[in-house]
């Protein structure tokens, strides 16, 4: 059940931003993102992804959201272009924020994109301080 919401899409942060960083992801195509939402039950006709969240706070419950726009209500207030229908709502897109239950994040991560990277960086390193990476290993994980 839906409820409504008056928050902004931002730049990640959690409680401390101890690590502070972006992300970046690539798909050839969005049909895998597509249909691994359609095995869940999202309405892939009547909603159109432009956004992913992940939050992690514990890893015993679930943390991705899917940032969707409705494509219907943007029709019915005939608008064909995101420009157009931003333009016509003060230069936002009101958009719903779904919390995906049941689904591991990293396998629709894994079904979604062809490329996924995060790059975070410790709080006390210098903000626009470059990283120069002058060497590289291994480390073998065999449990925690």
């Amino acid at each position: 059940m839906a409820i409504e919401a008056d928050e902004y899409v931002g730049k990640a942060n959690v409680q401390y931003d101890d690590w502070t960083g972006t992300a970046a992801a690539d798909s050839s195509d969005m049909a895998g993102l597509t249909e691994s939402l359609k095995k869940i039950g999202f309405d892939t006709d009547r909603w159109s992804v432009i956004g992913i969240e992940i939050y992690q706070a514990d890893l015993n419950k679930d943390g991705l959201y899917i940032i969707a726009l409705d494509r219907t209500a943007m029709q019915r207030a005939g608008h064909k272009t995101l420009d157009e229908y931003s333009s016509a709502n003060g230069g936002e897109l009101p958009v719903t924020n779904f919390l995906v239950h049941g689904v591991p994040t990293v396998d629709l991560i894994a079904s979604s994109f062809k490329r996924f990277a995060v790059n975070l960086v410790a709080r006390h390193v210098p903000r626009d301080t470059p990283l120069h990476i002058v060497s590289r290993d291994d480390i073998n994980y065999s449990g925690l």
